[in-house]
């Protein structure tokens, strides 16, 4: 069967970024805290995503001292209903 191309009626706007690495964890985790905070201060909804708990919990110490209000979401059963409330209600403010 032929394959046929369709155009997308809007263009890509889509950027390829450079891949950014870093020396240090704290390094790494200073860059995500100025990122945060720069779209905290343009009022853009943000998930950031962490490879355990005590990075998470990391982060969201550096939120508190630049006093950025959020949301530790860490996939508890307990909490799911929650979280996906608080999902929601960023998905919303877009």
């Amino acid at each position: 069967m032929p394959v046929i191309e369709v155009p997308t009626r809007l263009s890509n706007i889509c950027k390829d970024l450079p891949i950014q690495a870093f020396a240090t964890a704290s390094g790494k985790q200073e860059y995500v805290n100025q990122e945060v905070e720069y779209m905290f201060r343009q009022g853009r909804p943000i998930l950031v995503g962490t490879t355990s708990v005590e990075n998470s919990k990391y982060l969201s110490d550096l939120l508190k001292e630049r006093n950025i209000s959020h949301n530790v979401l860490n996939a508890r059963p307990k909490y799911a209903a929650m979280e996906a409330e608080i999902i929601a209600q960023g998905e919303s403010k877009l």
